[in-house]
């Protein structure tokens, strides 16, 4: 009974594992919000640490797929 316990656990973990990928690479694919809204989003502020962006919605907005990943310059 508990080798089966385990397996069961070893299976939810791989497909947490799997979906957790999957989301990871879409969100890749997304155009930032800025370039996929910029009637919405504008940079307020950015530099070498932080990116500030406005988001400007008025009731009934809405706005394209887009990701909001970790924001690296190189």
């Amino acid at each position: 009974m508990n080798t089966r316990i385990a397996l069961v656990a070893a299976a939810l973990v791989l497909l947490s594992l799997g979906k957790t990928s999957t989301a990871q690479s879409t969100a890749q694919r997304l155009p930032d919000a800025v370039t996929a809204d910029p009637k919405h989003y504008t940079v307020e502020f950015e530099n070498d640490i932080v990116r500030i962006l406005r988001v400007r919605l008025r009731a009934g907005d809405s706005t394209p797929p887009h990701s909001h990943s970790a924001y690296w310059r190189d």
